[in-house]
């Protein structure tokens, strides 16, 4: 059914609600879209027609005395409805009546992310110490909210989100939540990030394995785990490798414990793996892994060769690169030893941001310079935050030169406005302009005709 038929039905029909009033669709129609926007209400409204089986037929829908009931609706339905949408816009459908007053307490998906958009609250982001402030101040009405989601729900979940600025001093609310997580058999996502505007690394909160009890029958449907500033080792990670049989997707983001990592085992369904900005990282021994996210950073070069051994099954790479910008090679020689420990990689993502203004302005590498390695399985190179003044044109013509069967470069010149505190918002979309400019007349030219260039 079309959008304009599926509106054209809605309008001429009738909802019982509570068993004692008519009430137009067309009334609650306007309700929802000023609650959850028109987008979301289409999303509802689909799977409602498809779950309840409640496609209407022609007739119906030219029959003017057809009714929708929602008393009809079965409560799985309507539970699984408030699922899909954000825990706050869940609870706010406790007016539409009586019986869906509590329906939000038995929802699968709990996302608890703070409210607060540091883009569009904060236009220069050199006020990037009076939002932290700002946080800080509401860490208690967080935690307090949380505290009482967790405490009224009921039933399972399949995943839950925890996002705000918090530490390790407040663990003992962090380990109740990660306990009433595991309680459901039916976890299948779990995710913590404590990356907003997250402070020194001695203050993350500490994830300790020993959490659980010893008769603990391990994470039977997890499937995804998260966690961003969130201090877990090596033991932690096997750990949860080790008891989550269906674990596809892990990803750790800036923790300062991890020093060795060993993902491997032959009954691993581990597919995605990002380990970002974990600086003090010394060695990685993974197998069996499709796609990898990791960050390296510049100064660790001499151990690049110990560190990532050859990785023949990765085909998927996003490499986020801290690049010196005092070093004058801009790590093509890191580059050329990705190119080597990769052998059968079809994709890399590249990102090398450069967060603090240039002390250098003229900042030319010389990638003829750097020796050749061949890599014959590359098709697809995407650069994230292209710049013009840091070699990133380099980079690009270095893969070139260096790639037998590239197919397509995609060039992003979209910043990170959230991460760039030392710039306005009108400076970095100034900067970006300035970098698709430089892509489209200095490096297209360049790109043979046989290659796919895209600007972004």
């Amino acid at each position: 059914m079309g959008r304009r038929r599926l509106v054209h039905w809605l309008s001429r029909t009738e909802l019982r609600i509570h068993g004692y009033y008519f009430v137009p669709f067309r009334i609650l129609f306007y309700v929802i879209i000023w609650l959850f926007g028109a987008t979301t209400l289409f999303g509802i409204m689909r799977l409602v027609l498809v779950l309840g089986k409640m496609r209407p037929s022609k007739t119906q829908q030219d029959d003017a005395c057809g009714n929708l009931k929602l008393e009809d609706l079965p409560d799985e339905i309507i539970v699984h409805i408030l699922s899909l949408l954000p825990l706050k816009d869940a609870a706010a459908t406790s007016i539409l009546s009586s019986r869906w007053r509590y329906f939000w307490r038995f929802t699968t998906s709990m996302s608890l992310d703070f409210d607060f958009d540091l883009t569009h609250n904060h236009g220069s982001y050199r006020k990037f110490y009076d939002v932290r402030y700002y946080t800080r101040s509401k860490r208690k009405s967080y935690i307090d909210w949380v505290n009482t989601v967790v405490d009224q729900h009921l039933g399972g979940i399949k995943s839950l989100r925890v996002c705000f600025f918090l530490l390790h001093e407040h663990r003992i609310h962090i380990d109740k939540w990660i306990k009433f997580a595991m309680t459901s058999k039916s976890l299948e996502r779990l995710e913590l990030d404590f990356s907003v505007l997250a402070e020194s690394i001695t203050h993350h909160y500490r994830f300790f394995h020993e959490l659980f009890s010893a008769n603990f029958v391990g994470f039977k449907s997890l499937k995804v785990i998260s966690f961003k500033s969130v201090s877990v080792n090596g033991k932690d990670v096997e750990y949860f490798l080790s008891n989550a049989p269906l674990l596809e997707r892990l990803a750790v983001h800036d923790s300062p414990d991890l020093v060795r990592l060993r993902v491997s085992g032959q009954s691993l369904a581990l597919k995605y793996l990002a380990i970002m900005d974990c600086w003090k990282l010394k060695s990685v021994e993974i197998c069996e892994i499709e796609v990898l996210r990791m960050t390296d950073y510049f100064r660790l070069k001499k151990n690049f060769n110990r560190r990532y051994p050859v990785l023949p099954n990765v085909k998927q790479l996003h490499l986020r690169l801290f690049c010196d910008e005092f070093r004058v090679d801009g790590g093509l020689g890191n580059l050329r030893f990705i190119i080597e420990a990769f052998p059968n990689l079809e994709k890399l993502v590249l990102h090398a941001p450069y967060y603090l203004p240039p002390r250098i302005e003229d900042f030319t590498l010389r990638y003829r310079k750097v020796p050749k390695c061949p890599h014959y399985r590359l098709k697809e190179v995407e650069i994230l935050e292209y710049s013009s003044k840091y070699g990133d044109i380099d980079r690009v013509l270095y893969l070139i030169k260096n790639t037998v069967g590239l197919q397509r470069i995609v060039i992003n010149c979209k910043y990170n406005h959230a991460l760039r505190i030392m710039t306005t918002k009108q400076q970095l979309l100034e900067d970006e302009e300035v970098s698709r400019r430089h892509a489209l007349t200095q490096l297209q030219p360049q790109v043979p005709s046989n290659i796919q260039f895209v600007c972004l």
